[in-house]
C-alpha cells in the first residue's frame, strides 16, 4: 500500500483550491509558499496525477484535483467533527462563511455584537466566494453563509449591493481604450454575470485580461493600473478613480446579498447570529461612504 496524505496536506490542498493560489494558501495556513508547493508536489506524487494547472495565470484544479477536492472536504470535515465531539463543544461552535470583502467590512460589527451576548460560542470564520460557500453549505462545512443571490445561493435578504466602476487614479486612461481591459470575478459567479450583461447590453467593446475570486483580488489588478473593474460601492474609496456614464461605462444591475443556513441541521446559534447579522447589515449599509 502506497503512502496516504495527511490531514494537514488535505487542509493545505483545500486552501490552495479555494483561493486558486499557493501564495494565498500559504498565508491562510501560516506556512511559507515553498512549504505549500512542496506539500502539493508530494500530494501529486501520492496521487500519481496532476492536481493543479495554470489557466490565464490562475491556479485551477484538474479533473483529478476536482475528484480529490470532494473527498478532501469530507475527510477534513469529519476530522473536525470528531475533535469537536471529543472536546464536548459542538453545541458552542458556529461556522460562518463569508466573501472576503464582507469579512473585512461587515462581519466585525456582527461578531462584536454577537460575542457580547454569547461569549461562550466559538466562531469559526470561513472566507470564500459565494460559489465555493454554496458547496460548503450543502456539505455542512459551514452553518451559515453570506453571499450573492443567484444560481449558487438563495436565502434571507440582507441588503442590495450597488457596484461601481473603478480605475487607478494616476495611471493612463485605460477605460478609453478599445477594447476596454477589464477585470472579472470567477466563471459562473452572479456578479460576473451582472457585469457582462451590462457590457453586452450596451454593446461595449471589452477584453477580460484579469480574474479573481475576491474583491481584494480584483482591486489588486486595479491598483496595478492594469484593468478597469466593478466593485461594491463601499470598496470604491477615495484613492481610486470612480467611473460612470460620462467616462463611457455603463450602469450595472445591483446585487442582492443574502444570508443562508446549512442544508444540514444548523445549531441554534446560527439563528441567533443571523438576527444580529441582519441588524449589523442595515447599520453598515446606512453608514457606508457614498461613492461618486
Amino acid at each position: 500500500m502506497g503512502r496516504r496524505p495527511s490531514i494537514e496536506q488535505l487542509r493545505v490542498f483545500l486552501a490552495a483550491a479555494d483561493r486558486q493560489s499557493f501564495t494565498l494558501a500559504a498565508r491562510a495556513c501560516h506556512k511559507t509558499q515553498a512549504a505549500v508547493s512542496m506539500q502539493m508536489r508530494q500530494l501529486e506524487q501520492m496521487a500519481e496525477a496532476k492536481l493543479f494547472c495554470r489557466e490565464n495565470r490562475q491556479l485551477k484544479l484538474t479533473a483529478s484535483g476536482e475528484a480529490l477536492y470532494a473527498y478532501a472536504m469530507r475527510v477534513v470535515a469529519l476530522e473536525e467533527e470528531a475533535w469537536v465531539a471529543i472536546r464536548g463543544s459542538a453545541k458552542h461552535r458556529l461556522r460562518v462563511g463569508v466573501p472576503e470583502f464582507y469579512a473585512n467590512e461587515l462581519l466585525p460589527i456582527a461578531i462584536r455584537n454577537f460575542h457580547a451576548t454569547h461569549p461562550t460560542v466559538l466562531i469559526e470564520l470561513v472566507c470564500a466566494s459565494t460559489t465555493h460557500l454554496s458547496g460548503k453549505l450543502q456539505s455542512g462545512q459551514v452553518d451559515l453563509a453570506i453571499g450573492v443571490r443567484g444560481a449558487h445561493m438563495d436565502g434571507d435578504p440582507l441588503f442590495t449591493q450597488e457596484l461601481r466602476w473603478v480605475a487607478h487614479p494616476d495611471g493612463p486612461h485605460i477605460w478609453q481604450q478599445n477594447p476596454i481591459p477589464i477585470g472579472l470575478y470567477e466563471l459562473g459567479s452572479t456578479v460576473r454575470a451582472h457585469i457582462l450583461a451590462a457590457l453586452e447590453n450596451a454593446e461595449a467593446d471589452y477584453s477580460c485580461v484579469y480574474e479573481s475570486t475576491s474583491v481584494p483580488g480584483i482591486l489588486a489588478g486595479v491598483n496595478a493600473g492594469m484593468v478597469v473593474a466593478a466593485v461594491p460601492s463601499q470598496a470604491a474609496r477615495e484613492h481610486l478613480r470612480i467611473l460612470d456614464r460620462d467616462d463611457g461605462l455603463v450602469d450595472i444591475e445591483p446585487l442582492d446579498i443574502v444570508m443562508a443556513t446549512s442544508n444540514t441541521v444548523a445549531p441554534p446559534e446560527a439563528r441567533l447570529f443571523g438576527e444580529v447579522l441582519k441588524q449589523a447589515a442595515q447599520r453598515w449599509k446606512a453608514v457606508a461612504p457614498a461613492a461618486g
